[in-house]
């Protein structure tokens, strides 16, 4: 070790005095010579190129973290080759040196580490003072020194404290809270390490960080040591080994791996041309030191030169690097998948155009920007009653709004009225993924398993003002007393739920969970939600990726990481007056590092596009916001002005749970710790709405005779034209046709259908659906049973159009019309017993006689 010692002070102090061996130079102070910055700038930059092509393929990692880390890598290995140390000891020193440096990077210690530093000089100037003051008196005779050392010496002269010992609070406060933050990095990273050996990895942005950030460490050490010792291709190799294995999955471009091919190729020729001069040197041949210029501009010439070639040529072309190694592991892709993910790695497949049709429909505000600022109306468009107000919801009705809104009192509960629910972020924006609709009649729930930590709240709502016509409840829907239906992007994950209803009853579940519940959940998120809520777009910025990452990087729990984000944005502006964000740029880094200040569209949209980076499952709702609560009234009264977007957290065991990043509006509270808490119930089930004036009363009786009258004429008007459409289309069109009215039906009768399902699993569902139908003795069974065979024929002569190369004739297409003519009429019969069977008349009847139709839906 003393050694080790000499050769490091040597290495600072006398360095400026080491004379050249010999030649031209032997009269020169020793010194850090322009080649020596040229060979550190060309590392530099091979590094860089690999960091920045790390960057663009692993998830949430930003390039200036890599690049610091390979920067000061490569400094360390260079420095340690410099001295120089000897192997075994850089072998300790690095991976330690490693650790700290990355551990203080992605954790953004540096502000506690400086304010450790700065304490401890404190505390040894006041330790110099206490000692040195003037209130210690020290005893200079022998037997006061013998009692020095006890504790009664002290105390009898041999030394006389005058004032209070130095205070160490300060120190081991910043030592606590520094070691607290390194053990939460540490935890992250061994819960990772834990999922991936268990097989069930998952990906955590800080855990990744942390690795690829060592991995970087570990090549740019390796990369200066070697290169410090005239070894440039042992020393670019593992780089270059670890970006082709991260190429050969994601797929991406390659300029990043020529940049490093051309870089190599020019350290190995400036190094050896040292390696000549030292020979030279030693045997005392006198040249030129400027011989290394020319070199460096020839080299360099050279190098463009054949990177060029091969990213032009096939024949040398460096993409079959990536190739052969995409060759070596495509048998082992299916077990690499997790764990390339849990990496940050995905495939970078080519991108699809995206129609109009597919982001928009007419009866759904599918798509919502950043482009509006928010209405400031107190127009009432709502009023709200709900059952823990402990008010009988049967028989109350609706007071007139004839008071100020300004004078109310709070609310004693705080809600958030759903409306909308977005789970694709744009950049500008949000869109949803593709939707299926689902109709419920009044009454008929939407889910059936139970959700624990959700009570059950039932809402009478009424729609006053112009409101998108929609079904607004708090938390997640059950039912409703009039008919409405639910746009479902999967199971368990609704968009919206349309209805034209103005004044309806919902059911819902509402959350009722503490912060020691939430900070418990964990992080095995189902797979669903992981694949979507989890997405964010490639033209995100790294910055934007960094500061999700810094802000969260030390918060052991997501719930503490979500409050993280969330706290961090309600220190910004809120104010409507705000522009939209520019086309070019993404809206959460408008927002964060440039406006600074906006709306509701702003702090949630950022705040769910942070936690997404942070490895939280995030979605934007839109929707209103609690609203005032008139205490005479018992109700909540929604204005336009209270129109708000929130944003939704998902934590294992519990479901989505609403978060508040909106400045202009008060925080959420939570309990501390979980307490049994009674929540009034509603009174028995949700009953259908009863219709106060039938519909066939509004018309006079003249008005309705007509209408029966031209009905019949109209009926066949139509069947007659459509008939004859039918006929004019070619066989095949004919025969689609059908096919997609005979799905149609389908979905309207109940039918179990699910997307991808063939032809023959469908016609197989739906004569299982039609025996249930026609399982009884009435008269109705012997119309229904032919629908069966019907369907059957259809089906083939569309499999047969579809899937075979000996297409139907016009004979075909005839008789498959005439067929359809009779299953079209035996469908619109099982549709009407079927509506007749679900009302009230039918289910009393059914009861009544168990031996008639056995129906189930």
């Amino acid at each position: 070790m003393g050694d080790v010692m000499a050769r490091l002070f040597r290495w600072i102090i006398p360095s400026t005095t080491l004379r050249r061996g010999s030649g031209q130079g032997s009269g020169h102070r020793r010194r850090l010579e322009p080649r020596a910055l040229f060979l550190l700038a060309l590392l530099m930059l091979a590094l860089g190129s690999v960091a920045h092509g790390l960057a663009d393929v692993v998830r949430d990692l930003d390039a200036e973290l890599l690049l610091t880390v390979a920067t000061l890598g490569a400094l360390a290995g260079w420095m340690m080759a410099t001295i120089p140390l000897p192997g075994w000891l850089v072998g300790i020193l690095a991976p330690l040196l490693g650790a700290g440096v990355v551990l203080v990077r992605v954790g953004r210690l540096e502000g506690k580490l400086a304010a450790m530093v700065w304490a401890m000089v404190s505390l040894i100037g006041e330790i110099w003072t206490w000692l040195l003051g003037e209130g210690w008196r020290p005893v200079l005779s022998p037997s006061a020194l013998l009692r020095i050392n006890s504790v009664e010496g002290i105390e009898n002269g041999g030394w006389r404290p005058a004032g209070p010992p130095p205070d160490w609070m300060a120190v081991s406060q910043i030592l606590t809270e520094l070691w607290a933050d390194i053990s939460t990095l540490l935890d992250r990273g061994r819960e990772w390490t834990l999922g991936l050996i268990g097989g069930n990895p998952a990906f955590d942005p800080v855990a990744t960080a942390l690795l690829w950030s060592l991995a970087i460490w570990a090549v740019a050490v390796w990369a200066g040591w070697a290169v410090r010792r005239h070894q440039p291709l042992q020393g670019i190799t593992p780089a270059g080994a670890l970006l082709v294995a991260t190429f050969s999955y994601a797929g991406t471009k390659l300029s990043a791996l020529l940049t490093l091919l051309g870089t190599t190729l020019l350290l190995m020729a400036m190094v050896r041309h040292d390696d000549r001069e030292r020979r030279w040197r030693a045997t005392r041949i006198d040249f030129s030191f400027d011989i290394w210029k020319g070199l460096a501009v020839t080299a360099t010439l050279l190098s463009l030169a054949l990177v060029v070639t091969a990213a032009l040529v096939p024949s040398i072309s460096v993409r079959r690097i990536v190739e052969f190694a995409q060759q070596l592991t495509r048998e082992q892709e299916d077990e690499t998948e997790l764990v390339a993910k849990s990496l940050g790695l995905e495939a970078q497949p080519n991108p699809e155009k995206t129609t109009l049709s597919e982001i928009r429909t007419p009866d759904m505000p599918r798509l919502h920007t950043i482009s509006f600022r928010p209405q400031l109306s107190r127009k009432v468009v709502m009023v709200i009653r709900t059952s823990d107000l402990r008010h009988d919801l049967r028989r109350s009705r609706l007071a007139p709004i004839d008071r100020d809104l300004s004078g109310l009192s709070e609310p004693p509960w705080r809600y958030y009225w759903r409306s909308t629910i977005y789970d694709r972020y744009t950049g500008h924006g949000w869109t949803t993924s593709q939707t299926k609709m689902a109709e419920y009649e009044a009454g008929e729930p939407v889910i059936s398993e139970d959700m624990p930590f959700h009570r059950v709240l039932r809402q009478e709502v009424q729609v006053i003002g112009d409101l998108d016509e929609m079904l607004h409840v708090a938390g997640t829907l059950v039912t409703a007393d009039q008919d409405f239906s639910v746009a479902w992007r999967s199971y368990e994950d609704a968009f919206a739920a349309p209805s034209e209803a103005t004044t309806y009853r919902a059911d819902s579940l509402v959350p009722v969970i503490s912060e020691e519940q939430l900070r418990s959940a964990g992080s095995d998120y189902p797979e669903w939600v992981k694949d979507r809520y989890l997405a964010l777009t490639d033209q995100v910025p790294d910055r934007v990726l960094a500061l999700a990452r810094d802000l969260t990087a030390t918060e052991p729990t997501p719930y503490d990481r979500a409050l993280a984000i969330e706290s961090y944005l309600r220190t910004f502006s809120y104010t409507l007056d705000v522009p939209s964000p520019p086309f070019h740029r993404d809206a959460a880094d408008y927002f964060l590092f440039d406006l600074q200040r906006g709306h509701c569209d702003y702090y949630a949209t950022t705040m769910a596009v942070l936690a997404r980076a942070a490895g939280l499952p995030a979605r934007l709702v839109v929707g209103y916001a609690g609203g005032t609560y008139d205490a005479d009234n018992v109700r909540y009264l929604v204005t336009k002005a209270d129109a708000h977007a929130w944003v939704e957290v998902y934590f294992p065991q519990y479901g989505w749970v609403e978060f508040e990043p909106t400045a202009g509006r008060p925080p959420i509270e939570r309990q501390a710790e979980s307490l049994p808490i009674e929540w009034p119930e509603p009174e028995g089930p949700l009953e259908p709405a009863v219709m106060e004036q039938s519909r066939l009363a509004q018309f006079g009786w003249l008005e309705m005779l007509g209408a029966l009258a031209v009905m019949p004429l109209v009926g066949i008007v139509w069947w007659a034209a459509d008939i004859w459409r039918l006929r004019l289309l070619t066989p095949v069109a004919a025969v689609a046709t059908l096919y997609r009215r005979l799905q149609h039906h389908g979905r309207r009768l109940g039918m179990p259908m699910r997307e991808g399902d063939t032809p023959y699993e469908f016609a197989t569902s739906f004569a299982e659906h039609f025996a249930n139908l026609a399982r009884g003795k009435y008269w109705w069974d012997t119309t229904l049973a032919p629908a069966v065979q019907e369907a059957q024929r259809l089906v083939s002569l569309y499999v047969q159009a579809s899937y075979t190369p000996r297409p139907p004739n016009t004979d075909d297409q005839r008789r498959v019309i005439q067929t359809w003519q009779w299953l079209c009429r035996r469908l619109w019969v099982a549709w009407v017993l079927q509506r007749w069977w679900r009302s009230p008349l039918g289910r009393f009847i059914r009861t009544l006689n168990t031996g008639g139709l056995a129906y189930r839906r």
